[in-house]
C-alpha cells in the first residue's frame, strides 16, 4: 500500500489537575494504574514489591484484567496482602484522590508503550514516576527530572529507584514539581490543539503549493 513520507506525532493530553494541597501522608504509597495484563508488567511489578518487603510502603493497584486473580493469589502467598490493595477500575474523583495520596507512581510495562496516559496524569498531580524504559514513556518520563527510567525487566533496578523516591521526600517533591511543569507546558489541551492546527495549516499550505502532496502526511495521537 501507499506509505507516508512525513509523520507528525501529536501526544495525548490530560486536563486532570490537583485541587488544594497534596494528600500524601507517611504511608508512602506506591500506585499502579492500568490493565492487569502481562504486557503492562504485572509480574515484574509483583517481583519488585517482594524485593521491597523489608521497606515501609503500601501499594494500591487500580485496574482489572486477565491477571487479576493470579496477582491477588501471589500477593497472598508472598505475605503482602495487608500491604497491597486492589481497587478494580476507578475514574473521576476516586482515581484523583489516589493520585493525590500517592508518593510515587510505577509504570512497569514490558512492551513498547505508544505513550502511557497514566504517566502524565501522575505528573499532573505532581507525583514522580518510576518505570521501565518502554517506547513512548520517554516522551514524558525524563530521567532524573520527572522520575526514573529503568531498563525493561530489571526488577532490582525498579525496586532500588522506588526505594530512593520513597526514602527522599525532597527528591519526590522536586521531581513532582518538574513533572507538573512539563505537563502544563506540553501535555494540556491548549498545546494539543495548537499542534493539531499547525499540522492542518502545514498540510493545507503544501497542498496549495503542490496539489496531491497533502496525502503524504499522517496524524497519530
Amino acid at each position: 500500500g501507499e506509505g507516508y513520507d512525513r509523520v507528525v506525532v501529536v501526544p495525548h493530553f490530560t486536563e486532570k489537575r490537583p485541587v488544594g494541597p497534596s494528600d500524601s501522608s507517611d504511608d508512602r504509597i506506591i500506585l499502579f494504574v492500568g490493565r492487569l495484563s502481562e504486557e503492562k508488567g504485572v509480574e515484574p511489578l509483583l517481583e519488585t514489591l517482594t524485593l521491597l518487603r523489608e521497606d515501609s510502603w503500601n501499594a494500591v493497584i487500580v485496574g482489572a484484567g486477565p491477571c487479576e486473580a493470579a496477582m491477588q493469589a501471589l500477593v497472598t502467598r508472598e505475605g503482602l496482602a495487608s500491604r497491597v490493595r486492589f481497587t478494580g477500575w476507578l475514574s473521576g474523583t476516586e482515581l484523583d484522590r489516589l493520585y493525590r495520596a500517592a508518593t510515587v507512581v510505577v509504570v512497569p510495562s514490558i512492551v513498547k508503550e505508544a505513550f502511557g496516559l497514566a504517566g502524565i496524569e501522575a505528573l499532573a498531580f505532581g507525583k514522580p514516576v518510576v518505570g521501565f524504559d518502554a517506547g513512548g514513556v520517554r516522551e514524558w518520563l525524563i530521567e532524573g527530572r520527572t522520575g526514573f527510567l529503568v531498563p525493561q525487566h530489571d526488577c532490582r533496578g525498579l525496586a532500588d529507584r522506588l526505594r530512593q523516591v520513597l526514602n527522599d521526600p525532597a527528591l519526590a517533591h522536586r521531581m513532582g514539581t518538574e513533572g507538573r511543569r512539563l505537563v502544563d507546558e506540553r501535555f494540556r489541551l491548549a498545546p494539543h490543539v495548537a499542534q493539531i492546527l499547525s499540522v492542518y495549516e502545514s498540510v493545507t499550505a503544501r497542498g496549495k503549493a503542490a496539489p496531491g502532496l497533502a496525502r503524504t502526511y499522517a496524524y497519530r495521537n
